[in-house]
């Protein structure tokens, strides 16, 4: 059974997904990862413009790998899972059909997974101490159409070697080495270091502690706020010549008794 960030899916996550999550968990061995719905987003930069030297921005990309699959001889896939009861592509581009036949245009699915692919590998190569050289051909990609019987290639840009179908779904193993081989990956040599690298960088926890200084400062707004409220239940007393008030140290009594 393999390693899966998170260890299970929210109930809302398409139920194509919640399919692939499960059979990739369960027969996948041990030592492989599974991470599902991997955010990757780098910042705005500087770049140089070679056509006439100047000084641009690179924009900002983003992007969400379905899933992020990591076996520890050979690297990592990104794959883009689409479901639901017909998918296809005509002339006007990729679309779904709905239970009720509705069309809907959605994005291609392979454009998505390389774009992502490579937004991860530029994030992952950008963190201190990438174990890998810049040239090892450790990274690949895939469409994942797990509702569905694939025959043969999808069109040019995304032959059947990259696509896991639905009678894949019997042999994950058998079907993600062929994705591997198919991207080019070597079946053997990635440096050991690399899974446990990727893993801490795309899914790695975090604390964030509020500062001592923060919340001092709110505790004494906090104190403040009940001594005003107190003035204004003695206010309601205006009248009253005479009035008494106790409470502990530190309640706020002299404030009170001054205003």
């Amino acid at each position: 059974m393999a390693v899966t960030h998170p260890s299970s899916l929210d109930p809302r996550t398409p139920l194509a997904e919640r399919r692939l999550f499960a059979a990739l968990r369960d027969q996948l061995p041990a030592d492989w990862v599974v991470l599902h719905g991997r955010r990757v987003v780098l910042p705005a930069e500087p770049q140089r413009d070679g056509r006439d030297g100047r000084d641009g921005r690179r924009r900002p990309v983003e992007g969400e790998a379905d899933f992020a699959v990591i076996d520890p001889r050979r690297g990592l896939l990104v794959l883009e899972a689409k479901g639901g009861q017909e998918i296809g592509r005509d002339g006007d581009g990729w679309y779904s059909r709905d239970v009720h036949g509705g069309r809907h245009a959605i994005r291609d699915p392979g454009a998505q997974a390389q774009k992502v692919l490579h937004a991860l590998k530029d994030y992952l190569r950008s963190r201190h101490g990438f174990p890998l050289h810049p040239d090892d051909a450790r990274f690949g990609f895939g469409v994942a159409l797990p509702d569905f019987a694939v025959a043969g290639d999808l069109g040019p840009d995304l032959p059947r070697a990259c696509v896991l179908a639905a009678d894949d779904l019997a042999d994950l193993p058998g079907a993600l080495a062929r994705l591997f081989d198919g991207n080019g990956i070597p079946r053997a040599g990635l440096d050991a270091r690399f899974p446990a690298f990727a893993v801490a960088a795309l899914a790695g926890p975090f604390h964030l502690v509020r500062p001592l200084a923060a919340r001092i400062a709110a505790q004494e707004e906090r104190l403040l706020a009940l001594t005003e409220e107190q003035v204004r239940a003695f206010e309601i007393l205006a009248d009253q010549r005479r009035v008494g008030e106790r409470g502990v140290a530190g309640a706020g009594k002299t404030l009170v008794a001054m205003a």
